[in-house]
């Protein structure tokens, strides 16, 4: 038996049940977006069609995350699997990634491998959008524009027919190590996120001595930090300092995370 950890998107709820079956669940945690839109309530629906699908004897949770921000979701994963891990023993955990956000699926694979929990696909027999194109184009043409009204009618989802589930590889990842963490949450809980020297970020953002070996050391730090694409450092004109990307933000964001996985 295993847990499913399932994102919920705009998809036939066929896609979601399909997992099931593979792979016989205990528990199913349905993950849904916070945003209060059209496209919730759609999703809402589908949850629904979903659950019955499920079956009764299998438990079933709700959670949800803001879909369109990566570091909230993978909070939200590694939530629940660390949860799932001090309540269950030797149970799977998996995470469907066939429908919801790109952002959401990010999240799902650096959850998985962070957490060593398992990922599958559901591939699908056809897209709406394939169907519609052909139409659209030829929109003046009656037996089209019928086509067209018996689809609106039928809310078809966005994909339809499933095929066998995919699992899908989960390579090990090792995150920033701790003083590259400590370098990071210096920098995001800075004035205006930034520091415009080495010397500022050791002594007031670290509170450790500017001594010749932390001063190589850090330096080595900020260097790699760089090279990974999590700082970017000026060190000449009106921007002079070190500051974090955008990716370098996530990574501040979710670090007691990745200080505590296990």
């Amino acid at each position: 038996m295993a847990i499913h950890i399932v994102p919920i998107g705009l998809d036939s709820p066929e896609r979601f049940v399909e997992g099931f079956r593979k792979f016989p669940p205990s528990k199913v945690i349905l993950l849904t977006g916070t945003m209060q839109n059209d496209i919730e309530k759609e999703v809402k629906n589908i949850k629904s069609e979903v659950i019955k699908g499920i079956g009764k004897h299998v438990q079933v949770e709700e959670e949800s995350a803001n879909l369109l921000d990566f570091a909230n979701c993978i909070k939200i994963l590694a939530k629940i699997i660390s949860r799932e891990r001090e309540d269950t023993e030797g149970e799977m955990i998996y995470i469907n990634i066939s429908s919801s956000t790109k952002i959401m699926t990010q999240a799902s694979y650096m959850a998985a491998s962070l957490f060593s929990a398992r990922i599958y696909y559901v591939p699908v027999v056809s897209y709406l959008s394939l169907e519609l194109i052909p139409l659209l184009n030829n929109h003046t043409d009656d037996s089209s524009q019928k086509i067209i009204n018996d689809l609106l009618q039928n809310k078809r989802y966005l994909s339809t027919g499933v095929k066998e589930p995919i699992e899908i590889p989960v390579l090990k990842m090792e995150p920033p190590d701790k003083d590259e963490l400590d370098v990071l949450k210096a920098i995001s809980s800075a004035k205006k996120e930034k520091y415009n020297s080495l010397k500022s970020l050791v002594e007031d953002g670290l509170h450790i001595e500017y001594t010749g070996s932390n001063r190589n050391k850090y330096s080595q730090v900020i260097k790699k930090l760089e090279t990974h694409g999590f700082v970017s450092t000026n060190r000449s004109g009106r921007e002079k300092g070190i500051k974090l990307t955008g990716s370098g933000d996530v990574i501040a964001k979710i670090s007691c995370i990745l200080e505590n996985r296990k």
